[in-house]
């Protein structure tokens, strides 16, 4: 075992040492009297030698063992340096695994909300949901958003309404983040259930399904509300093209690239890049990427802490789903989705503005979504359907993204 090397370390050292004084022991019986007195002189050096060796070797124990008190079993598992670095790696992950915040409620007690957080992939289960549409909290009530609205789902998840999509009472999505619509929402809430993506992907595809470019290309050109904010387009055309450009605006200083656009009656728009870029990613600026504007801090910083949570991974969607439905009481594992018509439920099309993060780029969005990031942690963590093995799972995923922020 990697715990015993150090002691063996010793043995052979006292092992080599005696063996080293036998070999000598005929020559110095030979010797004249003074001899006799360098040989007890040699002795007593060689004893302190092994005294020695035997502190410093103990220290290597003391300082071996200390080093592998949060190792992972599976660390013992490999040989050498490679085993020493994936047990700083699982250490890091561990420290961030912390579940006794978790609530549960007891069933008959339970008041369930769907909390739809943008480019999570909430849209594909709230299709599923009799109230997954934005008029049941505007109404303050349960309100089915169509008769069978589940059977319109494509493919075989439709064809049965599940257990979830029955006791879900309220749904809310951005529209009642940004008209005051969550403290009521929560006030009726004992558990919610939502689905959580990685904060950098979910802020990338927030970038670029709001770049102008791509919403020309997907939608009508009066399509929604950020169409009508002229910001919005002077935004995408004159400060960050690209989401590479706005990964280097995060770290300019103020004034430093300003811009200035001509717009409809003749009005004028200057835009501060950098002051944008951080008001965008910060949770400031509403209108020219709505989704970062209403993140994870937004949605769950005001949840009560006494609310359970039920946590659905978007990278192991279907999984969840079903795992979730049946803690909520279904009889058996509710029908998703094949793999074919998943492909076609998420397929969009290439849209022409797609990443460009580099590495430095990525570093420096990480950074700025810190806050963002320790919420989805919590939340994760305080998943009742999730295990502390599918909550590593997702730490290190996150952890391949963002390694600087996770092992900080």
């Amino acid at each position: 075992a990697f715990q015993d090397y150090p002691i063996r370390l010793l043995l052979h050292t006292i092992h080599e040492r005696f063996a080293m004084k036998k070999d000598r022991g005929p020559s110095m019986r030979q010797n004249t009297k003074m001899k006799r007195s360098n040989e007890s002189g040699s002795v007593s050096n060689l004893l302190q030698r092994y005294f020695l060796t035997a502190i410093i070797v103990g220290v290597l124990i003391v300082v071996f063992q200390f080093s592998l008190v949060d190792l992972d079993d599976d660390v013992l598992e490999d040989n050498g340096v490679g085993r020493s670095l994936q047990g700083l790696q699982l250490s890091s992950i561990d420290a961030l695994v912390d579940r006794s915040h978790r609530v549960e409620i007891p069933d008959d007690q339970r008041q369930l909300t769907f909390v739809h957080i943008g480019k999570s992939g909430g849209t594909t289960i709230s299709r599923l949901l009799r109230n997954g549409c934005h008029q049941v909290v505007f109404r303050q009530k349960p309100s089915p958003c169509g008769e069978n609205r589940w059977e319109k789902f494509p493919g075989s998840a439709g064809r049965e309404e599940t257990i979830a999509s029955k006791r879900i009472n309220l749904y809310v999505h951005t529209p009642a983040a940004k008209w005051g619509k969550l403290e009521w929402a929560y006030n009726h809430t004992t558990s919610i259930v939502m689905v959580g993506r990685n904060p950098l992907e979910r802020f990338v595809s927030a970038f670029l399904v709001s770049h102008t470019v791509n919403l020309d290309f997907l939608r009508p050109l009066d399509w929604g509300e950020t169409k009508k904010e002229p910001t919005h387009d002077v935004s995408f055309a004159g400060c960050f093209p690209n989401i590479e450009e706005f990964a280097l605006c995060l770290d300019e200083p103020k004034g430093y690239n300003i811009y200035h656009a001509m717009v409809k009656n003749n009005e004028t728009i200057t835009l501060d890049c950098a002051e944008l870029a951080r008001d965008i990613i910060m949770q400031k600026e509403p209108f020219v990427v709505p989704h970062a504007r209403w993140g994870y801090q937004s949605f769950l910083d005001p949840l009560p802490s006494n609310t359970e949570v039920f946590f659905i991974r978007t990278k192991f969607l279907w999984e969840d789903w079903i795992n979730v439905n049946n803690l909520l009481g279904s009889p058996h594992n509710v029908t998703v989705p094949s793999e074919n018509e998943t492909k076609r439920l998420n397929a969009r099309g290439e849209v022409p503005i797609t990443s460009n993060l580099s590495d430095e780029g990525r570093k420096t969005v990480c950074r700025f979504l810190m806050d963002d990031i320790q919420v989805y942690i919590d939340f994760l963590n305080r998943a009742i359907n999730l295990s502390d093995d599918e909550v590593k799972v997702t730490l290190r995923d996150l952890q391949e993204s963002c390694p600087e922020i996770i092992n900080s």
